[in-house]
């Protein structure tokens, strides 16, 4: 028979409830440690722990980690604005995903989440690119202006 004990680190009040001591409880405050001030989903993983699991060679994992990355994301949209391209990078893999849940799960999270943060993207840089070409326009306004004045001095 195996006893699994599990402890959520964010508070030490609540291990003091499990019959986790020494080296055990040492060990998952340190993991509790390195992710202070890290976004985690509702699961305590960060965004890189969950873009990892979606390689896993399980299908449930898969879908798990696309809810989670879907949670973590809603609940901390700084996050999604600095790091979607790179999930965009990753989640491509599990387009032609074998389970159809998994599809579903990743056209969700592409179709709620990222897609509109990407649309802001192309908002921007559209406006961006409308501010170029104006500024374009005047140079070779100006160009042509200093050209004309010039013909008028020789």
């Amino acid at each position: 028979m195996c006893k699994l004990i599990l402890v959520y680190l964010a508070g030490s009040e609540r291990a003091k409830r499990t019959s986790a001591d020494g080296m055990r409880l040492k060990e998952e405050q340190s993991v509790a440690t390195e992710k202070a001030g890290l976004a985690v989903n509702k699961k305590g993983l960060t965004l890189k722990e969950l873009l990892q699991q979606t390689s896993h060679h399980n299908a449930k994992v898969h879908r798990d980690a696309l809810i989670g990355i879907k949670d973590l994301f809603i609940r901390y949209p700084e996050e999604q604005r600095l790091h979607k391209y790179t999930a965009i990078e990753k989640l491509r893999e599990r387009i032609g995903d074998d389970d159809k849940v998994v599809r579903k799960s990743l056209y969700d999270l592409f179709k709620v989440v990222i897609l509109p943060g990407c649309k802001e993207d192309y908002d921007l840089v559209k406006s961006y690119v409308s501010k170029i070409q104006e500024m374009e326009g005047e140079l070779q306004r100006l160009k042509n202006s200093n050209e004309k004045s010039r013909h008028f001095v020789d």
